[in-house]
């Protein structure tokens, strides 16, 4: 008859205790990245915010640009007809 033997329970403990080490090991660094790319994401939605923020208040201004551009491009015509019509009336066909 055979000798009743135990498995080495002690190397098999170390063993569990080291993938469980590791385990949590592994899981803290997986919320301290998790935690980082919230922490990113945010500041993205900051930035994209504040660009939108940005774009739109360039938008208002080109378009006010634009209105005082037709103003000016109206004024100018008017004041081009106008000379021309000074010179239709006092320098042509004399």
């Amino acid at each position: 008859m055979e000798p009743h033997q135990h498995a080495d329970y002690e190397a098999t403990f170390k063993r569990i205790a080291t993938v469980l080490d590791v385990i949590v090991e592994s899981q803290s660094r997986h919320a301290q990245e998790m935690a980082e790319i919230r922490e990113a994401h945010a500041r993205l939605e900051h930035t994209v915010e504040r660009a939108s923020q940005t774009v739109d208040r360039a938008s208002v201004l080109i378009e006010k640009l634009a209105i005082k551009s037709t103003e000016h491009e109206d004024k100018l015509n008017a004041l081009i007809n106008l000379m021309d019509q000074h010179i239709d009336d006092h320098y042509r066909d004399k």
